[in-house]
């Protein structure tokens, strides 16, 4: 049956979510912090049979996610006087995430050929209880930065780390986590003129965003010793102007 129905059409995807969140803030700091579950149903993507390359393959899935996410943001002094707007100046951190427990049910697919049926809805309740595939189990990003002196512009340097996740429905094929580095300055450097220079993943790591989707979003491995991955760009920089007229 259709994840979430039985109908001979999926229902439209819909989402459920709960939530309890809990703020706090004085001058210098401002905390949020909340437990939440998030229910997906009657989620379609489009998926790939290895053993018939030709058929339009659907995918339909529920997901049910458990987690907590957070932000803290603190702003522990002032450099210089803030009645001296041009002077003004200060240092602040921000640490946002979120640790979550993804996990899938009612995972069934069909295939069509020249628009018609050619493999009939089937289910895999092997699969319920796995994770959902594309999604990394821990988020985190930690970020400092300088305010220059009269709002002219900011200098950040930012950390970002991706949890661990998997690139196929089955969970065979497990993609390992990384961290990214970030920095950059943003300098306004008239009222018209804005001058933007960042560099991205400043410490070249590798990080893989999915594995090989020829091999099917069912179940993925290893050949050989290698397999076919989706990297994350490495080491760039960029400068942008821009002018408001």
């Amino acid at each position: 049956m259709y994840a979430g129905g039985g109908s001979p059409a999926p229902a439209p995807t819909s989402v459920r979510l709960y939530e309890v969140c809990a703020r706090y803030g004085n001058p210098y700091l401002f905390a949020t912090a909340g437990l939440y579950q998030t229910n997906l149903f009657n989620q379609s993507v489009g998926c790939f049979d290895p053993g018939h390359p030709s058929f339009a393959c659907t995918a339909f899935y529920d997901v049910r996610s458990r987690g907590i996410e957070y932000q803290f943001q603190f702003e522990p002094v002032a450099l210089l006087d803030h009645s001296l707007d041009y002077l003004s100046t200060s240092f602040g951190l921000q640490w946002f995430g979120v640790f979550q427990d993804p996990r899938l049910t009612g995972v069934s697919s069909t295939e069509y050929e020249n628009g018609a049926v050619a493999i009939p809805l089937h289910s895999f309740p092997e699969y319920d209880g796995n994770f959902d595939n594309p999604t990394p189990r821990s988020m985190q990003t930690l970020q400092g930065e300088f305010m220059l002196p009269g709002h002219r512009g900011v200098i950040y340097l930012r950390g970002r780390y991706q949890g661990s996740f998997y690139s196929d429905v089955a969970n065979h094929l497990g993609l390992p986590a990384y961290w990214t580095m970030s920095a950059g300055v943003v300098w306004n450097a008239t009222r018209h003129l804005t001058v933007n220079v960042s560099g991205r993943n400043l410490t070249n790591n590798i990080g893989l965003t999915e594995g090989n989707p020829r091999q099917g979003v069912f179940t993925q491995q290893v050949v050989n010793g290698t397999f076919y991955g989706r990297s994350i760009f490495g080491r760039e920089g960029q400068i942008m102007l821009k002018y408001r007229f």
